[in-house]
């Protein structure tokens, strides 16, 4: 009898093979998986309708397929469907205990990748996740933020397209296609992860998990109602938008990224509280798309992680769009109007001041998922100021085999951070000792034009009484940037000068957020400034920036 792919999933009507399940010869029932098939959209894995031996093996892996293709031979007979009884909508999940080497809690980037690197190494893994797979970053956070960027910033280049002898009119945006776009790449990644958690054997449990100790775990859904005995345990459940505790704070229009990123219609006006990293990427997508933006900053500086040099650049490339901002300034309260507009009332100079907008949004930073866990009687430690849970450097936590990593541990809110915690966590898990380093951690912040840092700034070295040699080239002599009209910005390199290594290195400019991994991994490798300057970089590139730059060290740049 042939076996037939008679349905993928939704709307595809084809997809490409991905693992095959069963050889020539084996036994296989009904209900058992026969391969995977990779759409556009998710991996789905293709179950067999029939008792039997596989006798013939059809396709291969890497091969197009579509509705109606022979995939198999078997000699057998198929199953008799089983008659499902109604329930009245009272069907009882299904009780199991699970006896396995890990459980992972938290299917972010940290989460997931942790599950997948333990599976790889042989770790029966269960990972349970109470939302979505790919947690904030993929949903919330990261990607979704970064589809609206990249809306932005082709709307702004639109604009000006006269400068490149191309003319257009009626140019405009339609914020549900944005939306749509925006949503398609989430679902495309959502259903990579949940593939690649099933191809590497990582059970996925949706669903609230409960701790009922560090080796026992449960978790009940409509579908399964699971005990989960782990001999380990590694806690990824993230952070939470924080919103400032002000008067109004809970009004309709106050709202999160959460929120924003779901938002129909282009606002008129929005003032943002808080000019760190998510909110001056706000500021410049809808600044872009035509929205009148205010930020109110309660620090001296808008994104103080930065050296003054990259700031006084983007925060002149903001005034030049339009965008207002207010530095040293505490927001005190949020009123709404009568026809639905909100007054932010903000404190500077000990001067109260007031800015009306359509909406406000808060970007006033993230705070762990702590609630709804006993911590104390699971005997974990929080850290000092009690706001995440405290961890060593390879991921410990108080208490035997449990880890915590992410934004639960309040190290460094970064997804690639979270990503390395996991895999640092896994190592000890398998007997490896292993610690995180953090003195080289490299930060994408995706305004327009993009900033991006890695090691010890300018001002942290010299904090530090470091002797440093800077390095710095100017985008505006680069002919990759000129051509692209985004000579904006510099790449600047710090080496110490007693060891001859870099150090750190800050990028504003045309791709820095792909740029700055040149000057990581010369950090990372202790690269001298000799071995570092004789790498020869393709012309024309943004790259050739670096090179200018490390070239620039001692004062040998050649284009400046």
């Amino acid at each position: 009898m042939d076996i037939l792919l008679t349905k993928i999933k939704g709307h595809d009507r084809k997809g490409v093979i991905g693992c095959i399940e069963v050889k020539k010869g084996d036994s296989v029932k009904s209900g058992d998986t026969l391969l995977t098939i990779e759409t556009s959209k998710s991996a789905v894995d293709i179950t067999s309708e029939y008792d039997g031996t596989i006798t013939e093996i059809l396709v291969e892996a890497g091969q197009e397929v579509s509705i109606g293709d022979k995939l198999f031979t078997v000699d057998g007979k198929k199953a008799e469907a089983k008659k499902a009884a109604y329930s009245f909508g009272l069907a009882k999940a299904k009780v199991e205990t699970l006896d396995v080497d890990l459980v992972v809690i938290g299917a972010g980037p940290g989460g997931y990748e942790a599950a997948i690197s333990a599976a790889k190494e042989g770790l029966d893994t269960v990972i349970i996740e109470r939302e979505k797979l790919g947690g904030t970053c993929l949903n919330w956070g990261c990607i979704p933020t970064k589809a609206f960027v990249k809306s932005a910033s082709l709307f702004s280049e639109m604009k000006k397209s006269e400068e490149f002898g191309i003319f257009s009119s009626n140019l405009s945006v339609d914020m549900k296609k944005v939306l749509e776009r925006k949503n398609s790449i989430v679902e495309t990644l959502g259903g990579g992860i949940e593939y690649l958690l099933s191809s590497n054997k990582v059970r996925t449990v949706m669903g609230e998990a409960k701790i009922e100790s560090a080796n026992c775990i449960k978790v009940k859904n409509k579908k399964e109602d699971l005990t989960i005995n782990t001999k380990n345990l590694i806690l990824a459940m993230g952070s939470q938008a924080m919103k400032i505790n002000i008067p109004g704070s809970n009004l309709d229009g106050v709202l999160t990224n959460k929120e924003l990123l779901d938002i129909e219609e282009i606002p008129e006006s929005l003032t943002i509280i808080g000019g760190g990293v998510i909110g001056m990427e706000f500021a410049f997508v809808f600044s872009s798309f035509g929205t009148k933006v205010t930020i109110v900053e309660f620090l001296d500086e808008i994104i103080n992680i930065i050296d003054d040099d990259v700031r006084e650049v983007i925060y002149n490339e903001a005034i030049e769009k339009g965008i207002t901002i207010y530095t040293s300034s505490r927001a005190d309260e949020i009123i709404k109007t009568e026809d639905d507009k909100l007054i932010t009332k903000f404190v500077k100079n000990d001067e109260s001041r007031f800015v009306v907008s359509e909406k406000v949004l808060m970007c006033v930073g993230r705070v762990a998922n702590l609630e709804g866990v006993d911590w104390e009687k699971l005997g974990i430690d929080l850290n000092e100021r009690k706001n995440a849970v405290k961890v060593n450097d390879k991921m410990e936590t108080s208490a035997e085999n449990v880890y915590a990593i992410g934004d639960l541990n309040g190290r460094m809110q970064l997804a690639h951070v979270a990503s390395h915690q996991g895999f640092t966590a896994v190592k000890n898990i398998l007997g490896e000792s292993h610690e995180m380093k953090y003195n080289n951690v490299p930060s994408a912040i995706f305004t327009i034009p993009e900033i991006a840092v890695t090691g010890y700034s300018e001002k942290e070295a010299k904090n530090l009484g470091v002797e440093i040699a800077i390095g710095k080239f100017n985008f505006a002599g680069n002919g990759k940037a000129l051509t692209a009209g985004e000579p904006e910005g510099f790449v600047k390199i710090i080496y110490d000068k007693t060891s001859d290594k870099a150090i750190g290195g800050s990028i504003i400019g045309p791709h820095a957020s792909d740029l700055i991994s040149i000057i990581t991994n010369m950090i990372e490798n202790g690269t001298s400034q000799k071995d570092a300057s004789e790498v020869i970089y393709a012309h024309p590139t943004t790259a050739e920036a670096v090179h200018e730059g490390i070239l620039d060290i001692y004062g040998k740049a050649i284009h400046k």
